[in-house]
């Protein structure tokens, strides 16, 4: 009688074991299924941040080939009135140049008189404060 006991105490242990067994598995697989989840999302973020940067690079790419293309056009230009001998695009540079050399001269020489509307209509800084010579009325 007491070795039937026993092993029905053993199975009971086994079963016991195995369902506690299966219960951590379950928590296991459970926990691998949120981290694959979470590595899914994390993929997917990669994925679309890569697409956007691609987009980013590529409208990049046109912009300085238009920018590229306009500064080949401009050279192109530039060439061609420099190899043009006299005409009326260097009169129109002579006299640019001449007025930005008569604008500077103009704007260094107010700058050197004092160049301040306060001193030119000859009204003192003591006259506007109230005082001269250190001393106020």
């Amino acid at each position: 009688g007491s070795s039937g006991g026993a092993n029905g105490k053993a199975a009971k242990a086994a079963a016991n074991s195995h369902a506690m067994m299966e219960a951590e598995n379950d928590q296991m697989i459970e926990d691998l299924e949120a981290k694959v989840q979470v590595l899914k999302e994390v993929g997917f973020g990669i994925k679309n941040e890569a697409a956007d940067s691609n987009d980013i690079l590529s409208n990049m790419s046109e912009q300085f080939s238009k920018v590229r293309d306009l500064l080949g056009n401009t050279m192109k230009r530039l060439d061609g009135l420099i190899r043009q001998r006299g005409g009326w695009h260097m009169w129109y540079m002579v006299a640019f140049v001449v007025f930005v050399f008569l604008l500077m001269w103009w704007f260094y020489g107010a700058a050197s008189r004092g160049g301040s509307s306060v001193s030119a209509s000859g009204v003192e800084a003591g006259e506007i404060l109230g005082t001269e010579g250190g001393s106020t009325r």
